[in-house]
């Protein structure tokens, strides 16, 4: 393929709206997400509160603290963004956790306070996918939100998930 085809082919990917996975565009369906959702807000980051525990073998990591607007299902209060890993684990393990850290949907530098965002939250289930919880996240000032996360929260569907993220 010659530079120009390459070009022209991202160049159209790009305008067209592409989004990375787990994280549809607002015309794309977010319905796979929200099949094992435990949860959907829109809310605003009030402010961040960030600490290193690597010495004593944890992860450098921020708090995202969350004031809720709208919401359905169980919300946290506040997001841990893991900005490097702690620990020594074997070097097997350590490509692994550097290769899914390098994949995160969400990252500890892609908020603002004062930003607000529509977020979906993956239940406990899905922690080697989603291991900080955030299935799915969209500014709110872009305007791309898929509309059924939108209708999810509108119609409150989760408000029947229990404690665990499954229905009672």
């Amino acid at each position: 393929m010659s530079a120009l085809k390459f070009t022209l082919i991202v160049s159209l990917l790009l305008l067209t709206g592409c989004q990375p996975a787990g994280h549809p565009h607002g015309d794309a369906s977010a319905e796979p997400l929200l099949r094992t959702a435990k949860g959907a807000c829109l809310a605003k980051i009030v402010r961040f509160e960030e600490q290193d525990e690597r010495p004593s073998d944890g992860d450098h990591w921020r708090k995202a603290w969350l004031e809720i607007d709208q919401a359905s299902g169980e919300v946290p209060e506040y997001l841990y963004l893991v900005v490097e890993p702690g620990g020594l684990p074997p070097p097997e393990y350590q490509q692994q956790r550097e290769k899914d850290h390098q994949s995160l949907l969400l990252r500890h530098n892609s908020l603002e306070v004062g930003e607000r965002h529509w977020f979906v939250f993956a239940d406990q289930y899905d922690s080697s996918k989603y291991p900080y919880q955030v299935a799915g996240w969209w500014r709110y000032a872009d305007g791309d939100v898929p509309s059924d996360v939108i209708e999810a929260i509108d119609n409150d569907r989760f408000a029947s998930r229990g404690r665990e993220g499954h229905p009672d």
